[in-house]
């Protein structure tokens, strides 16, 4: 496998040493890294940026996460991107590893999502208000990231502008099939970047239903909308899961969160087997999958999937 994955739902103990003191009461880091040519640059900036992050966290109050917060993401991609570089080149022969990444930073319930490559994320969202019953029971997939690829008008008109490199097949030279990415330092001088779009989201209770965060081995196969009403229905079709999406039920760990976190587990493999076996992929496919309470957004549930095995973490 070259894809892999972070699910930190207690992301604020790794802040700082543990020793955190700001205002912000949840602090979650997720992400999916879809290496090629290679393992090495994704489980790498899968590392570092962790790494990165819990050190250059900022320690003072929201207006000061606000305010920091996107050129931190900057630098950390930045730096996470010159130190695998750095490592590359001292190999023989050099790796030529590359990856894509996207990082969801949930800090209490907004978003800060930071993505190079192909790699989305998409929002399941109420298309009314939760007391309108009818509007409510309808929900759209929304993707919340752009996919940096030669086929993006924006991103080809960037490599023209700064490499004037050959765009072959929708691909960079006709190789390289994204526009931003980790390593591929070969690409590098072509106008391939680390540099990625840091775009904020506010979570509102009642609206939101679950995010998808997934390499583009899942979205070849599934739209944003199909994969959203697949989950839902899944999701619907499961008491457990109903209560707790309704905010009926909090989760306290007992034996009902085991079975939640069983029912999520075989979403995401459903999801996933449909994706490799039926709609035939052919590539990696990793999906996590964050479901939101519609009482209180008090506790986040996450789940992994890689098609070959699954794990699920309860947030406390």
């Amino acid at each position: 496998m070259q894809d892999t994955h972070l699910n930190i739902p207690d992301f604020v103990s790794k802040v700082a040493a543990g020793a955190y003191s700001g205002e912000a009461q949840r602090i979650s880091l997720f992400g999916v890294f879809d290496g090629h040519g290679g393992a090495r640059a994704a489980h790498f900036a899968k590392q570092r940026i962790m790494e990165q992050l819990s050190a250059k966290f900022p320690s003072g109050d929201l207006a000061q996460i606000e305010k920091d917060i996107k050129r931190i993401l900057l630098d950390v991609y930045k730096k996470t991107d010159e130190e695998f570089l750095r490592e590359a080149s001292r190999q023989r022969p050099h790796w030529k590893d590359g990856s894509t990444a996207t990082t969801v930073l949930l800090v209490n319930n907004t978003l800060y999502i930071a993505n190079i490559g192909d790699s989305a994320v998409v929002i399941a969202r109420y298309r009314g208000k939760q007391e309108d019953k009818l509007a409510s029971t309808s929900l759209t997939g929304i993707q919340l990231t752009r996919d940096h690829t030669p086929l993006d008008p924006g991103e080809r008109e960037r490599l023209a502008r700064t490499s004037g490199i050959r765009i072959i097949d929708g691909r960079v030279n006709g190789q390289l099939e994204v526009s931003r990415s980790f390593g591929d330092y070969q690409f590098k001088r072509h106008g391939v970047t680390c540099i990625p779009d840091v775009k904020k989201y506010e979570l509102v209770r009642g609206r939101d239903r679950f995010i998808l965060i997934a390499c583009d081995g899942l979205w070849k196969c599934f739209s944003p909308q199909e994969a959203v009403d697949k989950v839902d229905r899944l999701i619907s079709a499961n008491p457990t899961l109903s209560k707790f999406a309704s905010g009926e039920e909090m989760l306290p760990e007992t034996s009902d969160s085991h079975a939640t976190q069983r029912a999520l587990n075989a979403i995401c493999s459903e999801l996933v087997q449909e994706a490799v076996l039926q709609r035939l992929s052919g590539d990696n496919v990793t999906c996590l999958l964050l479901l939101f309470p519609q009482g209180a957004a008090s506790k986040l549930p996450s789940l992994k999937e890689t098609g070959d095995e699954a794990h699920f973490k309860l947030a406390n």
